[in-house]
């Protein structure tokens, strides 16, 4: 079986010397007559090493040729390479895009872009011809090659990432990035913006920028005033997350979002905050931390808002009233984030401490949800605080309790509410702590 292989190779062997010789007007008997290797005079042995040589050569050239295109038809066989252009393109996003908000490299969006165009010539064609594999614009890009990423972007949606994770080195060049891609605001479909603290005011100038397009924002700024987001109607946006932004809220009017942070910033007053929960029915997340929720107008009948696929909703750091307001009137089949904080740094100890529970008992079913999964469950109703924490991380406890039972009147009640309400388990009652 051996010597039949090792035979079929040595002809195939002999084939495409043969080949290649022909191909290349060379004589294929100086490579395999071995007659050939034994000339008879020095002038015939220096004409053979010469022939030899120059085949040598035209050999090397032709099979190395040969191994590429025997190397790209063995690659249109793989599955990846079976799959349509626009399937590759869509795996090629996932690749390069995943994390973009929360970026989990220090490797460049065009690093990135450049190891994949590397791995073959089909991948580099294919990078080179799809604009939308370009439509990232980062901080970190050298600025002379700036315009390039800019023009084989076409006419395609822009994603803008500047500063924080994605700022890995010449900090100094983001001033002159921002000011390159103003002129593209109407085109920006992401925003990630969290620059060093020099260039700060520029930011907040920025956000006034129109941007008709924009999808997806997450800005961290100083504190600093925007007078007018985004310059205008925003029909397309879906996902905003504002750090440490004061926004003028009369001249904004959200719908359809599918996630809504606002940490350290001025929110909505309480009217407009339901109304965006009303007009939002796909919302998925809600996080309002150490923020203050402006206005008194409250109203007097809680609203009914559906919010079917609410999975993480946080209100941490927030006054009573608007946390009060926010939990009577949504109303979610079930969470996986529930963490509730209420502001008590300004209470009055002379007056009643407000009682939530009669907010959360529509919630009962989804934070029994959370409970049974093992999820992120956090309530703190202070003052001298009662504390329920459950987490699915199984290096921390699943479920934590503390209270005071001889406490204020108010934890009694809570701890009662809780009591009677709330499936915590066997297991989890063991870890009950006073």
């Amino acid at each position: 079986m051996k010597a039949a292989s090792k035979a079929a190779m040595s002809d195939a062997y002999g084939a495409i010397i043969n080949s290649i010789c022909t191909e290349n007007g060379l004589n294929s008997q100086y490579v395999l007559d071995q007659a050939a290797c034994a000339p008879a005079s020095p002038t015939a042995a220096q004409h053979a090493i010469d022939v030899l040589e120059m085949t040598l050569a035209t050999l090397d050239a032709s099979v190395s040729a040969r191994i590429v295109q025997a190397s790209k038809r063995r690659n249109d066989f793989l599955p990846i390479s079976q799959l349509p252009r626009e399937m590759v393109v869509k795996i090629f996003h996932i690749a390069l895009d995943s994390g973009a908000l929360c970026p989990p490299t220090n490797i460049s969006y065009l690093i990135r872009l450049k190891t994949l165009a590397c791995v073959c010539s089909a991948w580099r064609r294919l990078v080179s011809g799809t604009p939308s594999l370009w439509a990232v614009l980062e901080s970190t890009c050298p600025s002379d090659f700036l315009p390039t990423v800019i023009r084989k972007a076409q006419g395609s949606p822009l994603n803008i990432r500047c500063g924080g994770g994605f700022m890995y080195d010449s900090r100094e060049n983001v001033p002159a990035f921002l000011c390159s891609i103003t002129s593209l605001a109407d085109r920006w479909a992401t925003l990630y913006l969290d620059p060093p603290g020099p260039t700060q005011p520029s930011v907040h100038m920025l956000l006034e920028k129109s941007m008709p397009n924009i999808r997806k924002a997450w800005c961290k700024g100083n504190g600093g005033s925007v007078a007018k987001l985004f310059g205008g109607p925003t029909p397309r946006l879906k996902e905003l997350r504002l750090h440490n932004v004061q926004i003028d809220w009369s001249f904004v009017e959200l719908k359809d979002l599918s996630a809504l942070v606002l940490v350290a910033s001025q929110t909505p007053s309480i009217s407009r905050l339901l109304a965006t929960l009303e007009r939002s029915p796909e919302l998925e997340l809600m996080e309002l931390r150490d923020s203050t929720v402006g206005g008194t107008d409250v109203p007097l009948a809680p609203p009914s808002i559906i919010l079917p696929h609410l999975k993480h909703l946080t209100l941490y750091n927030i006054n009573h009233q608007a946390i009060s307001s926010i939990l009577r009137s949504v109303h979610t089949p079930k969470f996986r984030t529930f963490l509730v904080n209420p502001q008590t740094s300004h209470h009055d100890p002379d007056t009643p401490f407000p009682d939530l529970d009669p907010d959360l008992e529509h919630l009962v079913p989804a934070i029994q949800c959370a409970v049974t999964e093992g999820s992120v469950v956090e309530l703190t109703i202070s003052l001298n605080e009662l504390h329920i924490v459950v987490r699915g991380d199984p290096n921390e406890a699943r479920f934590w309790l503390r209270t005071c039972i001889n406490g204020p009147r108010h934890l009694q009640s809570h701890f009662a509410w809780l009591q009677r309400n709330i499936d915590l388990g066997a297991e989890s009652a063991s870890c009950v702590r006073q």
